[in-house]
């Protein structure tokens, strides 16, 4: 069971706040951030050293560039346990029509542009699977080869999506749906 140090899940935000210490089996932190100001989550920003992000694609990849516009000194480590960070979700249905034929252009960043563009260190095929509040660590398993790394934080933001809720209805469990 993972503890969190400081998180709120209010009308589908992930927040940072202190109060909470375990996180439900049933509660999920949706990828969505850009409607919380971070100066809301930490009393000092001037004081943050290194975030850790956990999720990389919409809510983890706008945190990451909201605190890199309010702090340009903090390390910014991001975790995505998939293969790529920051793809266009609202053009997947483009590419399963076939207007799109190259999956790849829904790519809007990789983890390279990101340390290109906004000094974000963003690590893909990196699972974090335990959080230990007490050290401030995140042990991260890499999804290719197993190695297991121990990555400390002073601010850790949680946004790794959520699984959807697929209604009883006759034929949902056939291939093609």
């Amino acid at each position: 069971e993972l503890g969190i140090e400081e998180v709120e899940h209010v009308l589908g935000l992930s927040r940072i706040k202190k109060g909470i210490d375990e996180i439900p089996d049933d509660l999920y932190f949706d990828d969505l951030l850009l409607d919380c100001p971070f100066e809301e989550f930490t009393e000092e920003v001037d004081e943050m050293k290194k975030v850790v992000i956990i999720g990389g694609v919409a809510g983890g990849a706008s945190a990451a560039a909201r605190i890199r516009r309010l702090d340009e000194q903090a390390e910014i480590v991001m975790f995505e346990k998939g293969p790529h960070v920051s793809f266009s979700n609202c053009s997947l249905p483009f590419y399963l029509s076939g207007v799109v034929a190259d999956s790849k252009k829904l790519l809007m960043m990789t983890p390279d542009s990101f340390e290109a563009k906004h000094n974000i260190d963003a690590r893909i095929n990196s699972e974090v699977i335990a959080i230990n509040r007490e050290d401030k660590t995140v042990t991260v398993k890499n999804t290719v080869t197993g190695e297991r790394t121990t990555e400390s934080y002073d601010q850790l933001v949680l946004s790794p999506g959520a699984s959807p809720i697929v209604p009883k209805l006759p034929g949902n469990d056939l291939p093609h749906v």
